[in-house]
């Protein structure tokens, strides 16, 4: 049986990436870091009262929880987080996601990454290769 179809291949972690890197070995790294100012926690909160099983007490007009976790991805230094997850990635394959929000009119949702920043970084460790499936999805 293939591994990924067996649930006793399967680990789960969850713990910052960073500190995680350190630790694992992996053929494919799948990232999808924040890009802006919003915090992960806050914006996918039913996610996490989930995994957590916990009820938060939910606050203001759009209900989100106080704010946990913060991500270094989410502030104007991000860089030098994602530089630090790469470095330490210990993978054949890593795969990013990005989303271009760069030019957004509300400064929460401006990228704290450009894509060329986001290249650099993976440019240190091997070849890069882009591909867009957007036009794909639609």
């Amino acid at each position: 049986m293939n591994t990924a179809q067996n649930p006793k291949d399967v680990t789960i972690y969850r713990e910052y990436a960073n500190k995680l890197a350190l630790k694992i070995k992996a053929d494919v790294v799948y990232i999808d870091p924040p890009y802006s100012s919003k915090q992960y926690s806050r914006f996918y909160h039913v996610i996490e009262t989930i995994v957590k099983w916990t009820k938060p007490e939910l606050f203001g007009e759009a209900r989100k929880p106080n704010p946990e976790n913060i991500s270094e991805y989410c502030k104007s230094t991000a860089i030098n987080a994602f530089d630090d997850l790469i470095i330490n990635l210990k993978c054949k394959y890593i795969v990013v996601s990005y989303n271009n929000t760069y030019s957004s009119k509300s400064k929460s949702s401006q990228n704290k990454m450009t894509l060329n920043q986001i290249e650099t970084v993976l440019a240190k460790v091997g070849q890069v290769k882009k591909t867009s499936c957007w036009p794909q999805a639609f």
